[in-house]
C-alpha cells in the first residue's frame, strides 16, 4: 500500500508520518492533506484526522453535514506503541493531593487550557451568530458557492483546534461539497446522512477543592473573551450573585444581575422588584403564563394590565435585558437555568457550585387522575356533544378541537383506563409495552396538550385580585398538565421497551403508593428539569465535590473533568464509634421513648455543651458549628451554648452553608452528624438521573445496607467503622452528594487549604469521593486522630486526660497517678489496671514532640526509679517541674534523671 508521507522506521519521522502509520495499521488510507488535517478513508469510510499538534491521532467520520463525535486513532491495541512513541494524548496523570501553591498553579493550568479551548468556540459562534443574522436580514435565499480545499482543510484545523465543535460552523455542509469537488477517491454515496450528535459544544467541570479560587479564576477568562460576547454566570444564590458581580466590577465589560420577581430591589433592600409577586408565584405555580395574564403587554403603545406597571423594577430591568446590544456579562441563580429571561442569547455559560440538585423533580397524580374521576375531565366533551360545563368562567372557551383524527375523548378514556390497569401489575411497564401500542399514547397525549394550551390561554388577563384566586383555586390545569407529564414519562419508557433498547419489566422513572390492602393509590413521575442552554453553547461548572455523572446528566452534556484535589492544613479529629445521627439528639414528635434512651440524649447534649464550651474557650477567632436542621432547631430550643452565640460561636446546617463565605475566618469547625435522608427519597432522585437506564434498579428491601469499612488516618493506621449505603451503585452516588458532599462543603467554608484550622467531625464517614483512586492515601478528609466520643468528650484519652488535670505531668507509678489525678483514678487498682492495659506511648503519640521523658524516685523509697512524662507546653523549665511536682505528690526526689523513654 502507497504511503502519502516519507516514513523509515530506522530514522526520526514526522508526527504526521506517524499518524499515518497507525491509519495504516488499522487499514485505511489518506486520500489529502493540508493545514495539518487529512481527509482519509477508514474501513471504507471517510473520516478526517488531525495530523499534529496535542491533539494529533483525533478523528471523526465524515458525513453530508459535516464531522462527528471526535475519537482517538490509538485503539488499546497500538496505545502502547502510540504512547512510546508520543504519537497519541499523554495518559491521565495519577491522581495526588497537593499543597496550595501547587494547587493554585494547577488551577491555572487549567484554567488556561480552557481558556485556550473556549475562547476560539465563543469567537466562531458569535460569527456563526452574526452570519445567520446577515442572512436573514437579506432574505438571501441562494446559497453560496462551496469553499475552496485550502477554506475547507483550515476549517477542519480549527474544528479539531476546538475539541470537536462542529456547531461553529453553519457552512459546513458547504465544506463536505467543496471536499467533494476538489478531492478525488470522496463521492456523495460514501458518505452517510448524518454520524450523529456532533453540535454539542463541550461542557467543562473544574473539581477543585473548595477555597482553590476557582470563582476567582473565570473573571480573567471572561476578560480573554471578545468584546461582543455575552457571558452568562449562573450562581446558586442571588446573594453570591451580587459578590460575583462586585468581583466584575473592575471589568469594563456591562454586568447585569438579573432578580426574580420576589427578590429586594437591591441587596439588602426590603423592597420587592415585583408588588405583585406572590401573585406571580401562585399563578406559575398553577402552570399559568404570568407575563401575558398579570402584567399585560411592554410593546411600545400597549396597555399595561398592572396598576403598578409604571413603577415596577421587574419590568424596568426586562427592558433594560430586551434592548441590551453587545457584549456583557450576565449573572443569574440556579433557578434561571431552565427558564431563561429575554436577554440576548449568551455564547458561553459559567455555573458556579454543582446546579444539579435544583434539578430533579418528582409529579404526582392520584390514580384517580386516570379515569373520569379527574377534575380535567370534566373539560372533555362526550363524542359528538357539545362542551360540557366548565371549572370557571375564564375556561369558557376550552372546548377540544378535532385536531386529530387519532383520538376521540372516549378513547383517551378507554386509554386511561388500561394504562391504570397494567400501572397496577406487577411487571408494569412489560405489561403496557405488550398490550397498548404507541401511537395510542402518542395520540391521546396530543388530545390532552390540546386542552393543556386551551386551558392555559383561556383565562382573561387583567382579571382583579380576588377574581384570579378564585379561578386559580379550582381550575384544573395543574392536575392535567401531571397527568402529560406522567404520560410522556410512561412513553418514554415504553418506547424503549418496544425497540428492545431496555428489556426490564418495571419503570425505572415512575414510583408507585399502594394502600394497607396493595391497591395502587397514586404515580409519581421522576425527571430531571431541562436547562434552556442551547447545545452549541459551551460550558463551564466550577465544583469542589460535583458527581461528573450526575452533572452531565443534569445538564445534557458531555463533561471533560479535571480534578484538583488540596491538602487542607491543621488538625483533624474524628470521631469514631458513635455517628450523631439527628434520631439520637432529637425527639421524635408523638413518639415516647424508654427512660435509658432519654436518658442517653441528655447525656449527649451535655457532653456537646462541655466539647463546645471547650473548643470556643481555645479558639480566639471563633467556632463554627454545623448540623443538621432538626439538631440546630433543638439546640436553640434547649439552649445550648446560647451565651456564646455570635463571635465565639456560629451555629448553621448542612445545605445553608455552600458556597458561602461567611466564615473563612473561623478557627475551629465542629460538624456534628450528617444529612442521611430515608432511602426512599434518595431512590427517587435517582429515579430522575437515571429514569432511561436499561439496567433496573436494585431497591433490596427498601432500606439501607449497612457495611463495615476501614477509615484510615493520616499515620496509616486504621480504625473499624460501619457506614450505610445502597446496594444499587447509582443510587449510592445520590447518597454520596447528599451525605459526604454537603459535609465536605460545610468544612471548607473555614478555608482550611489557605490557614491552619482544627475541624473536629462527629460523625464516622469516609469522605473520599466513589470515583477516588484507593491507592492515594491523602484523597478524602484523613484524620490526624481517630477518637472515641468519651475521649472526645473528656479532652483526650485518659492518658491525655491525666497530663491535661495535673498541669503536665503523668507518672507511671499507680500511687501517685491517683495522688495527682484522683476524679480520673479513684483507687490504687484502678490506676492497676490502667496501668497493665494501655500502651502509654502509643496513647500519646500525637504529643510526642512535646514530651520528656524522666526516671524519678522519692526520698525514703526503696527501687529502681519510676517514670515521670512532662509536657514541656505545660511545663517549660524542669527545675521549676521538679518543685511543682514533688509539692503536687508532697515528697521530695531523689533521682530526678532524663530518660529516653524506652522503659515505658
Amino acid at each position: 500500500m502507497s504511503r502519502h508521507f516519507s516514513f523509515d522506521c530506522h530514522e526520526d519521522y514526522t508526527e504526521a508520518a506517524h499518524i499515518e502509520a497507525l491509519l495504516l495499521l488499522r487499514g485505511g488510507r489518506i486520500l489529502d492533506a493540508a493545514s495539518g488535517v487529512a481527509l482519509a478513508l477508514l474501513d471504507e469510510r471517510p473520516v478526517v484526522v488531525r495530523l499534529e499538534g496535542r491533539r494529533s491521532g483525533n478523528y471523526a467520520l465524515l458525513s453530508k453535514t459535516g464531522p462527528g463525535t471526535i475519537k482517538q486513532l490509538s485503539d488499546q491495541q497500538f496505545l502502547e506503541w502510540a504512547e512510546a512513541d508520543g504519537g497519541a494524548a499523554s495518559a491521565r496523570p495519577d491522581q495526588q493531593v497537593v499543597d496550595l501553591a501547587e494547587g493554585e498553579a494547577r488551577l491555572c493550568e487549567v484554567m488556561q487550557a480552557i481558556q485556550d479551548e473556549v475562547v476560539p468556540q465563543v469567537s466562531a459562534l458569535i460569527a456563526a451568530r452574526a452570519q445567520e443574522l446577515n442572512a436573514t436580514e437579506e432574505g438571501r435565499e441562494t446559497k453560496p458557492e462551496p469553499p475552496s480545499r485550502s477554506a475547507c482543510f483550515e476549517a477542519l484545523a480549527a474544528f479539531f483546534a476546538m475539541g470537536g465543535y462542529s456547531g461553529s460552523f453553519p457552512a459546513m455542509a458547504g465544506i463536505v461539497q467543496g471536499l467533494l469537488k476538489d478531492v478525488p477517491g470522496i463521492t456523495l454515496d460514501l458518505l452517510p446522512a448524518v454520524t450523529g450528535s456532533a453540535d454539542s459544544a463541550t461542557a467543562h467541570l473544574a473539581l477543585a477543592t473548595p477555597g482553590t479560587g476557582k470563582t476567582r479564576s473565570v473573571v480573567g477568562l471572561i476578560d480573554a473573551l471578545p468584546t461582543e460576547a455575552v457571558v452568562a454566570v449562573f450562581q446558586p444564590t442571588l446573594k453570591k450573585a451580587d459578590e460575583f458581580a462586585r468581583d466584575m466590577a473592575a471589568s469594563s465589560r456591562p454586568v447585569h444581575v438579573f432578580r426574580g420577581r420576589g427578590a429586594p430591589v437591591q441587596e439588602g433592600a426590603s423592597e420587592r422588584m415585583c408588588r405583585r409577586h406572590a401573585a406571580a408565584a401562585e399563578l406559575a405555580g398553577k402552570g399559568y403564563p404570568v407575563k401575558s395574564i398579570l402584567c399585560g403587554s411592554s410593546e411600545p403603545g400597549a396597555v399595561a394590565i398592572c396598576p403598578h406597571a409604571a413603577g415596577c423594577a421587574y419590568l424596568a430591568q426586562m427592558k433594560t435585558l430586551k434592548d441590551h446590544v453587545g457584549g456583557g456579562v450576565f449573572i443569574l441563580t440556579h433557578a434561571s437555568l431552565t427558564q431563561l429571561p429575554a436577554f440576548p442569547a449568551p455564547h458561553l455559560v459559567i455555573i458556579d457550585e454543582d446546579p444539579s440538585a435544583s434539578l430533579p423533580q418528582a409529579i404526582t397524580i392520584q390514580v384517580e387522575a386516570l379515569g373520569m374521576a379527574a377534575d380535567w375531565a370534566t373539560l372533555l366533551p362526550d363524542d359528538g356533544d357539545e362542551p360540557k360545563p366548565r371549572k370557571s368562567l375564564q375556561e369558557c372557551d376550552c372546548a377540544v378541537s378535532d385536531e386529530t383524527d387519532d383520538a376521540t375523548p372516549s378513547s383517551v378514556m378507554d386509554l386511561l383506563e388500561r394504562l391504570r390497569d397494567g400501572l397496577a401489575c406487577p411487571a408494569p411497564l412489560q405489561e403496557i409495552a405488550t398490550s397498548i401500542m404507541v401511537e395510542e399514547i402518542e395520540a391521546a397525549l396530543k388530545m390532552l396538550r390540546g386542552l393543556e394550551r386551551k386551558l392555559r390561554g383561556g383565562l382573561k388577563p387583567g382579571l382583579p385580585e380576588q377574581a384570579l384566586r378564585e379561578h386559580l383555586a379550582v381550575t384544573a390545569l395543574p392536575d392535567l398538565q401531571s397527568l402529560l407529564v406522567v404520560l410522556s414519562a410512561i412513553l418514554e419508557e415504553v418506547r424503549l421497551f418496544v425497540s428492545g433498547v431496555i428489556d426490564r419489566s418495571d419503570f425505572n422513572g415512575l414510583s408507585f403508593r399502594r394502600d394497607a390492602t396493595g391497591e395502587l393509590r397514586s404515580i409519581t413521575a421522576h425527571r430531571l428539569a431541562r436547562p434552556a442552554i442551547k447545545a452549541d453553547v459551551p460550558m463551564i461548572v466550577l465544583d469542589g465535590t460535583a458527581d461528573p455523572v450526575l452533572v452531565g446528566r443534569a445538564l445534557r452534556r458531555r463533561m471533560v473533568v479535571s480534578k484538583i484535589d488540596l491538602r487542607r492544613q491543621g488538625e483533624v479529629v474524628q470521631c469514631i464509634g458513635r455517628g450523631f445521627g439527628t434520631g439520637s439528639l432529637v425527639p421524635i414528635p408523638g413518639y415516647q421513648v424508654s427512660a435509658k434512651i432519654a436518658a442517653e440524649r441528655e447525656q449527649l447534649w451535655q457532653g456537646l455543651d462541655t466539647v463546645l464550651r471547650r473548643e470556643v474557650a481555645a479558639a480566639p477567632a471563633g467556632v463554627l458549628v454545623v448540623s443538621t436542621l432538626a439538631v440546630d432547631e433543638e439546640a436553640r430550643r434547649r439552649g445550648c451554648c446560647d451565651d456564646l452565640l455570635g463571635m465565639p460561636l456560629a451555629w448553621t446546617h448542612f445545605g445553608a452553608v455552600r458556597g458561602i463565605n461567611a466564615f473563612t475566618n473561623r478557627q475551629t469547625i465542629i460538624l456534628i452528624g450528617r444529612k442521611q435522608p430515608p432511602a426512599s427519597a434518595v431512590e427517587a432522585i435517582a429515579r430522575a438521573y437515571f429514569a432511561l437506564d436499561a439496567r433496573p434498579f436494585d431497591l433490596g428491601d427498601g432500606s439501607y445496607d449497612v457495611r463495615r469499612r476501614a477509615l484510615q488516618d493520616k499515620m496509616g493506621r486504621a480504625h473499624s467503622v460501619t457506614t450505610q449505603v445502597h446496594l444499587d451503585s447509582r443510587i449510592n452516588r445520590i447518597l454520596w452528594q447528599v451525605r459526604e458532599a454537603e459535609v465536605i462543603q460545610a468544612l471548607d467554608r473555614v478555608r482550611a487549604v489557605r490557614f491552619p484550622r482544627r475541624v473536629l467531625l462527629l460523625n464516622a464517614l469516609d469522605l473520599r469521593r466513589l470515583d477516588d483512586d484507593p491507592a492515594t492515601e491523602e484523597l478524602g478528609v484523613p484524620a490526624d486522630r481517630c477518637m472515641s466520643w468519651p475521649e472526645i468528650r473528656n479532652g483526650g484519652n485518659r492518658a491525655e486526660a491525666v497530663l491535661e488535670a495535673s498541669g503536665g505531668f503523668l507518672p507511671v507509678a499507680p500511687k501517685a497517678l491517683v495522688q495527682i489525678a484522683p476524679e480520673i483514678f479513684p483507687s490504687l487498682e484502678a490506676a492497676k489496671k490502667w496501668l497493665q492495659r494501655t500502651d502509654i506511648s502509643e496513647a500519646l503519640v500525637h504529643h510526642a514532640e512535646h514530651l520528656t521523658y524522666l526516671q524519678v524516685r522519692p526520698i525514703g523509697q526503696r527501687g529502681k526509679p519510676w517514670p515521670l512524662i512532662v509536657d514541656r507546653r505545660r511545663q517549660k523549665n524542669l527545675s521549676a517541674a521538679r518543685a511543682d511536682f514533688e509539692a503536687m505528690i508532697g515528697m521530695e526526689m531523689a533521682v530526678w534523671q532524663v530518660d529516653d523513654g524506652s522503659r515505658l
